[in-house]
Order: structure tokens, then C-alpha cells, then sequence
């Protein structure tokens, strides 16, 4: 069996290990047991995400497995998340430390994701989020979710005051809010999609539930008049 490693900034510091032969719960889970302090800081032009510490627990049975997944503003990276055999019956851990850099600007949310697998299907989802607008210390928070078979795992979760835009030409997209990440991806002309973030004079647009959103200049983006939208503005573009 494969030990479970979160990438710490430090060797792993155990500083509590529980391991209890159990009946496994009805919804098993690999999951955030707390939520532990983060500080942000600007180093050469990114932004390091450090967390305190990583206090895990679970409750498996055999076979499960996970992956780790690390998202900047809703953009995914260090891919590919390569599944991890899990433990099995129930217990808790606390890693040590993680030091997370990206190279974009201020702000960040920045989320570190744990899927457990089960025969192939994800069965539950734990994410750690932490937000920063400047350097100094985070607003962390933790959300635990039991995922059912007929679920579908969104990379990023569609908000609920999400408008939608419709496209006015036929448009690039990028990865980020910039002119310098296009992605091979084009948007044809009339089609409608939700506006979910704006920045740098770009929107960002949800694409789908398993698809990445992407970036297109606000400029190509005018308020979707079809019902129910009905000519909703869209949100400020941060130009």
C-alpha cells in the first residue's frame, strides 16, 4: 500500500496518529478534520499560499483510493493528480506544513481539494479554502460533501448569481486573465454562457461542470435579452 503524501514544505511532521479497526460509516470519507491558519505572501512576482498544517482523518474500507487537487482562483494546477491507496478503517493525522506558489495576482482563493474514490467513483469530496487580497494572514475555511452516485464533481462550482453574457463575435479564450494564455479553444459567435468572475478587463465563463471555465475579453460579452436573463447586466469587468 502507497503512503499518502500532501506535499509538505518540511518533512512530515506526525504530531497525531489514531488508527482504530471499525466498521466502515455509511458514507466513508478522506476528509479535513479542522481548519488550520494560512498566511500569503508575494515572493518574485507569485503568491505563496502556506498552510499551518494538515489535519486529516477517514473512515475506509479497503481498497479506497484519493487525489489531491490544487486550484488558484478556480484554475486547476500541478496536474495530473495521481490516485493515492488510501487507509483503511478509521483514524487522523496531522502533516506538517504546505507551500503552495502561483504566479498570478492578488486576490486569491485558493483551494485544496481530496476526492475519495471508491470502485472507480468518486463518493465524497472535502475541500480547504483559503482567501487572500494582500500579503499577511488568510481567511481559511473547510466544506465537506458526501457525493452521490448520480452527482456530477464540478471543477468549479457554477454560483448561484452567476448571469449569463452572450457572445458578440466569434472569440479566442484564454486560460487566465491575459492576452499572454491563449488556449486552442474558440467561442463561436451567439452563444450564451454564464459570466462568473470578471478582471483585468476579461470574463470569465463557466463552460461545463467537468470543463475548466475560461477567459474571453469583456469587450465580446454583451447581456444575454432572452428570458429568464432579460438583458441582466453583467458583473464588473475590472478593466
Amino acid at each position: 500500500m502507497r503512503k499518502i503524501l500532501l506535499i509538505p514544505v518540511v518533512p512530515l511532521v506526525f504530531l497525531m496518529t489514531v488508527s482504530i479497526a471499525s466498521a466502515v460509516a455509511a458514507d466513508p470519507y478522506y476528509r479535513w478534520a479542522s481548519i488550520p491558519s494560512v498566511t500569503c505572501t508575494t515572493n518574485g512576482g507569485n503568491i505563496e499560499v502556506l498552510m499551518a498544517s494538515q489535519p486529516v482523518q477517514w473512515d475506509l474500507p479497503v481498497d479506497a483510493q484519493i487525489t489531491l487537487h490544487y486550484l488558484a482562483n478556480g484554475v486547476e494546477y500541478f496536474l495530473p493528480s495521481i490516485p493515492y491507496d488510501a487507509p483503511d478503517g478509521s483514524g487522523s493525522m496531522v502533516y506538517g506544513p504546505l507551500l503552495a506558489t502561483f504566479a498570478i495576482s492578488y486576490p486569491i482563493t485558493f483551494e485544496f481539494r481530496m476526492l475519495t474514490w471508491i470502485g472507480g467513483e468518486v463518493v465524497y469530496q472535502s475541500s480547504y479554502f483559503a482567501v487572500c487580497a494582500a500579503d499577511g494572514a488568510g481567511t481559511p475555511s473547510v466544506a465537506n460533501q458526501v457525493v452521490l452516485r448520480s452527482m456530477p464533481i464540478c471543477l468549479v462550482p457554477l454560483p448561484t448569481t452567476a448571469v449569463q453574457g452572450r457572445l458578440a463575435q466569434t472569440t479566442p479564450t484564454y486560460a487566465v486573465a491575459s492576452l499572454d494564455t491563449p488556449t486552442t479553444i474558440m467561442l463561436p459567435a451567439g452563444t450564451a454562457w454564464y459570466v462568473i468572475a470578471g478582471e483585468s478587463g476579461f470574463y470569465r465563463l463557466w463552460i461545463a461542470c467537468g470543463a475548466t471555465p475560461l477567459w474571453v475579453p469583456a469587450s465580446v460579452v454583451t447581456p444575454n435579452y432572452d428570458a429568464p436573463w432579460n438583458g441582466a447586466p453583467l458583473p464588473a469587468s475590472g478593466a
